[in-house]
């Protein structure tokens, strides 16, 4: 699920999430394309930038930490920043560990330039940091953001369900393993490999289409061996 947080703690805050196989999101890469970030520039942390964003979360308060969670782009006026520059590398630290996306510091107003001891900790972990025009609108990024992450969600349900449908279809109508990895190959835009006792299919990478050229299906049995390619 979606959402926005602004500065409300979370059960279990003190564990980020760990294990996800794909988490559902934009990076941040795509993310600085959109309208709403027009005029941002990447002050640091240059190497995050395909970190994924899911979330977003406005910061109000210096202590911010507490009420973080992975993958949200973080969005600051930054008057938090202000009188309190030799705690801010710390915080970069801190926020990084939790699987924050990045960082959206809104230039001008309240803060001029950011210390370089936070720039360079951005750096070294590989978080972004991003300043943000003063005419920025933290309500149009928050609508435009999700409105995104949303869309994508909707199409990789909507996949899903279609190669749920068709798999079933090819079972009901007596097809074996052979038809179901030609069908993939037709669904998936990347190759998918199933290992299991049941000859179970997984695809590995994102949902789309693709020449057929350019996909194949592999199926393992519980021993390891090959069963069924297709491409």
């Amino acid at each position: 699920m979606v959402n926005v947080a602004k500065n409300e703690p979370f059960p279990g805050h003190d564990l980020p999430e760990t294990g996800a196989v794909a988490i559902p999101g934009l990076s941040l890469r795509v993310v600085l394309e959109m309208d709403c970030l027009r005029g941002a520039t990447v002050l640091a942390g240059h190497d995050g930038l395909d970190r994924i964003v899911s979330r977003l979360n406005v910061m109000e308060v210096p202590d911010i930490v507490p009420w973080v969670r992975p993958h949200e782009l973080l969005l600051t006026t930054g008057y938090p920043l202000r009188g309190v520059g030799d705690t801010l590398p710390a915080l970069v630290r801190q926020l990084a560990d939790r699987g924050l996306a990045g960082i959206g510091v809104k230039m001008g107003r309240y803060l001029d330039e950011l210390p370089a001891a936070m720039l360079a900790e951005a750096d070294r972990a590989g978080l972004p940091l991003l300043a943000l025009p003063d005419g920025v609108g933290f309500a149009d990024v928050i609508n435009q953001v999700l409105s995104a992450v949303l869309h994508r969600q909707a199409a990789v349900l909507s996949r899903a369900e279609e190669v749920h449908r068709a798999l079933v279809d090819i079972v009901l109508t007596g097809g074996g393993l052979d038809m179901q990895c030609a069908e993939l190959v037709g669904i998936l835009s990347g190759a998918a490999i199933g290992p299991g006792t049941h000859g179970r299919v997984a695809p590995r990478r994102g949902l789309g289409r693709a020449p057929a050229a350019a996909l194949a299906v592999v199926v393992f049995g519980s021993a390891g061996r090959r069963r069924v390619q297709a491409r």
